[in-house]
């Protein structure tokens, strides 16, 4: 069973794996010693950590857990009374492209459908895998103002079409 709980103090170095299993293959590409890919990705992991702490400090910070185990995090906010912006999805390797993904944005998607808001996300342009994702999902795709990444909404099909750049 999929379940989700609040992050605790306890789940640092399963999140500090996770991020590890994301950034450490790109930093090996560049041939640094381990060591030193090391130290990167530790310094990655405190500064997102930080930011996200930083810009959505109502966030709900949440540890996904399959049978008990943990295999993921999803961090959301609310950005409005009705908006959510699904700040992070990060899953286990072992537990990527098995719906897991998608099962976690159709229950902010339902969500939101109760709530007649709207779900917006980014993604980096480069992820081919989660851009998929959310377009199957019914996710649109904007520029935004970060060239690297693309700004994505879905609009709950109770809420009326408006401007959703600007708020």
């Amino acid at each position: 069973m999929l379940t989700l709980r609040s992050e605790a103090a306890s789940d640092t170095s399963f999140l500090a794996e996770l991020f590890a299993e994301r950034a450490a293959p790109m930093l090996r590409l560049g041939g640094l010693p381990e060591a030193q890919v090391e130290q990167l990705v530790a310094m990655q992991h405190r500064a997102q950590t930080l930011a996200y702490q930083t810009q959505f400090p109502a966030g709900r910070f949440q540890i996904v857990e399959l049978q008990g185990v943990p295999i993921g995090r999803l961090v959301e906010a609310d950005t409005s009374e009705t908006d959510i912006h699904i700040v992070d999805i990060a899953l286990v390797a072992t537990r990527q492209r098995l719906g897991i993904g998608s099962a976690l944005v159709q229950d902010v998607q339902a969500r939101q459908i109760e709530r007649r808001g709207r779900v917006r996300a980014q993604a980096a342009r480069d992820n081919s895998a989660s851009r998929a994702l959310f377009a199957r999902l019914g996710f649109a795709e904007s520029d935004g103002a970060n060239p690297a990444y693309v700004d994505l909404l879905w609009p709950s099909p109770t809420v009326p079409q408006r401007d959703w750049r600007g708020g």
